[in-house]
């Protein structure tokens, strides 16, 4: 293993444990102690961890120190000077390409279990699916993994159940090449699982079980605000709970960090978001919901995204599924 990649995994462990001591992390990638000492020194150099007898663990940053000591979440503490926190160790991607932009995602974790049918089922109709597949999914997650493959350095963070699905997870998080996440764990709810159908168009239905997803704490955000503060863009949707969500954009406002908002899966609650967002993207579905008006075409488009943004202020791309048409204005 590369010197630079070891020093990466060593923060990978150390997330997802309080604490190592120098002879495990040696034992973990069959180094001498030595050498862990010295990834140790490079890493605490740069802010990373904090050494003590025997061992290491990561350092808290600063704003989360504060933040985390007061009964409430003080937001004017945000806007004080961005200290440099855990961030992103590489600035290449797993195939050797440079990495452009840092961007964090809060969303959803899920197991996806898609039936493949002809067309979708009727009321009270049991349809013979061609096909049934399980795989990872999640709407943050998969912004993440679109993201990641566009050439962004990606932090993205979930919260998932202590189950069967747990390494399911971070096994995908880590073969797909997203090197800087954290994973929250719930001692109450299961991952998060979705049953969708897929018929001949493309065209699909969704019945969500959010589990973990909405489990999301305010001590959670308050964890995840360095990484906020690190990034270029903070992308948030609607498969998390409402509170905690609000909360990370409120944080990533009072940092200046751009915002996008996946209005999905539709809540009115919507509207509470969008006084902390710079960028909405709502399907024509939901921009229906949000304008109050029917979109049939792309001047429908232009007029419902005028409205939302005049109630919101903030700017509007409406996604059109398979729709390719012409303007008419």
């Amino acid at each position: 293993m590369y010197r630079d990649t070891r020093r990466e995994y060593i923060v990978r462990l150390l997330r997802n444990k309080d604490e190592c001591s120098v002879s495990d992390l040696a034992n973990y990638f069959s180094v001498t102690k030595e050498t862990i000492r010295t990834d140790l020194a490079w890493l605490q150099k740069r802010g990373v961890v904090s050494r003590h007898h025997g061992g290491v663990s990561l350092k808290k940053h600063l704003m989360q120190n504060a933040l985390s000591q007061q009964e409430y979440v003080d937001m004017s503490l945000l806007i004080k000077q961005q200290q440099q926190g855990i961030g992103y160790l590489t600035s290449l991607d797993d195939k050797g390409r440079r990495m452009v932009g840092k961007v964090c995602v809060l969303g959803s974790f899920n197991v996806d279990i898609v039936a493949k049918v002809y067309r979708f089922p009727n009321e009270g109709e049991t349809l013979v699916a061609r096909e049934t597949t399980m795989g990872p999914g999640g709407k943050g997650a998969n912004q993440a993994l679109a993201a990641h493959r566009a050439g962004a350095q990606i932090h993205f963070a979930c919260k998932i159940g202590r189950d069967q699905f747990n390494h399911f997870a971070r096994n995908h998080i880590e073969s797909i090449g997203i090197g800087s996440f954290t994973f929250y764990e719930s001692e109450l709810s299961t991952t998060g699982c979705a049953v969708i159908y897929v018929n001949d168009e493309g065209e699909n239905m969704i019945a969500m079980s959010p589990g973990a997803n909405h489990e999301l704490s305010d001590n959670d955000i308050i964890q995840l605000s360095h990484f906020i503060a690190e990034s270029d863009v903070f992308i948030v949707q609607m498969e998390n709970n409402l509170a905690a969500t609000q909360l990370a954009l409120k944080c990533a406002q009072k940092m200046q960090v751009t915002t996008i908002l996946n209005p999905a899966p539709w809540s009115s609650d919507v509207a509470t978001l969008l006084p902390f967002v710079d960028i909405v993207t709502p399907n024509e579905t939901e921009a229906s919901a949000m304008s109050g008006m029917v979109i049939d075409n792309i001047s429908d488009a232009v007029k419902a995204a005028k409205h939302i943004y005049n109630a919101g202020q903030c700017s509007v791309i409406i996604t059109m599924g398979k729709r390719v048409m012409t303007p008419t204005y």
